[in-house]
């Protein structure tokens, strides 16, 4: 991709600064998507592989850095949509093809993520199909139904492994338009009181939120539980990731791509570094200062116009295998590592080896996947959305929509 050809399309009407790049939504699919949705799930799935090596603290301390790649997809998601926002907003219905989209590209897949855990379960519990064992009970298959398990400390992240993501995710986007709704008008008046404020008083009112809670139940921040995996800890990431791209509209990219990289990776590593001392507090700020990480990697894969095609392959699959991956981490990896001819090996063969069955099985499994659920489902949305968008014009009166000149 080169600079005329792959970033031309993204640019926007304000001057960009030398040495800069800026981008705004098109129909492209671009490169810097994908390599960050790929390097988003290599980190999930390095996570939850490494968590079948107990027995080496060291390699537990690298792999367990894993954790922050739903924040690097949530902030993949943040620029994208942006990107696609702007993009469609002259649509007649806007705001309502946004939420359609967004519905049949996360919905159908996880409710089959539901059945298939559900029915593992079932045959795991060796009862006879349909039944309940705990926690598939009805009411937390409901809230996963609906999408609201975000909500609800006993679906959150029971029924669908990681699907509290999901959960956030989707609350994000019903906030979605009001957000970048609210960027726009702070940025007309003072960019730096959008890219900088509006996501630390996101951080201020969570750690009020923390402390109130902290207060009332006695519970602090730990890793990996409902407070963590709450919309109010991990807002901050999407808005950092929209501030990312608010500037990347009006071409504040850094014109130096090792910088950037540099940077981000310190923030990143310091921040899991302070983590892993255990403070209630770090949880609070690690989702918040990993994605000003992301932001300045995501800068620097723009800047370079990189291309990584396994990484990039593996991206455009990303939510297949983000829902599919467990049984190959958990349940495939312990089983070989049980095995003789594994448990003879050095410890560094058996990480290898057995991680790369597990990337190459989860990719293959998420292939068909994407054949066979996902793109027929985005399919169908779009047709839901054509026969929106038949009827009567609505675009041109939503103030996101206006054109309209960034300073």
């Amino acid at each position: 991709m080169s600079d005329k050809d792959g970033l031309e399309a993204l640019r926007t009407d304000a001057p960009t600064p030398s040495g800069a790049v800026s981008i705004t939504g098109t129909p492209q699919k671009y490169a810097f998507v994908d390599i960050a949705r790929g390097l988003a799930i290599l980190l999930v799935i390095i996570v939850h592989h490494g968590q079948n090596f107990t027995q080496s603290p060291v390699l537990r301390f690298f792999t367990d850095f894993g954790q922050v790649g739903v924040q690097l997809f949530f902030v993949a998601s943040a620029m994208t949509i942006c990107m696609s926002f702007r993009r469609r907003c002259q649509e007649r219905r806007p705001i309502l093809g946004f939420y359609v989209r967004r519905f049949f590209r996360v919905a159908p897949l996880y409710y089959i993520g539901i059945l298939f855990y559900w029915s593992v379960a079932e045959f795991a519990a060796g009862a006879r199909f349909p039944s309940f064992p705990d926690p598939y009970i009805p009411f937390n298959i409901l809230a996963n139904v609906v999408l609201v398990h975000g909500f609800v400390p006993s679906a959150q992240n029971s029924v669908v492994p990681g699907g509290w993501s999901i959960g956030i995710e989707m609350t994000f986007y019903v906030a979605f338009p009001a957000l970048l709704f609210l960027y726009d008008w702070c940025a007309r008046r003072n960019v730096a009181v959008a890219v900088i404020g509006i996501p630390l008083l996101a951080v201020c009112l969570n750690l009020l939120f923390q402390a109130v809670i902290t207060r009332l139940t006695g519970k602090t921040m730990t890793n990996n539980a409902f407070l963590y995996f709450s919309i109010a800890n991990q807002l901050p990431v999407f808005l950092v990731g929209i501030s990312g791209q608010v500037l990347a509209e009006r071409g504040l990219i850094p014109g130096r791509v090792w910088p950037s990289l540099a940077t981000g990776f310190a923030i990143c590593v310091l921040a899991m570094f302070w983590v892993s001392f255990g403070n209630s507090m770090a949880y609070t700020l690690l989702p918040g200062v990993v994605a000003v990480a992301f932001v300045l990697l995501i800068f620097g894969i723009l800047r370079s116009n990189i291309r990584v095609s396994p990484v990039q392959r593996i991206g455009q699959v990303s939510y297949s295998m983000y829902l599919f991956h467990f049984p190959f981490a958990w349940a495939a990896t312990g089983w070989l590592l049980h095995q003789p001819v594994f448990s003879s090996l050095p410890l560094g063969v058996r990480y290898a080896t057995t991680l790369g069955l597990v990337i190459a099985g989860t990719y293959l499994v998420a292939r068909i996947s994407q054949r066979v659920f996902e793109d027929p489902s985005i399919r169908l949305g779009k047709r839901v959305i054509a026969k929106f968008n038949s009827r009567d014009d609505l675009g041109a009166r939503l103030p996101l929509c206006r054109d309209k000149k960034r300073a």
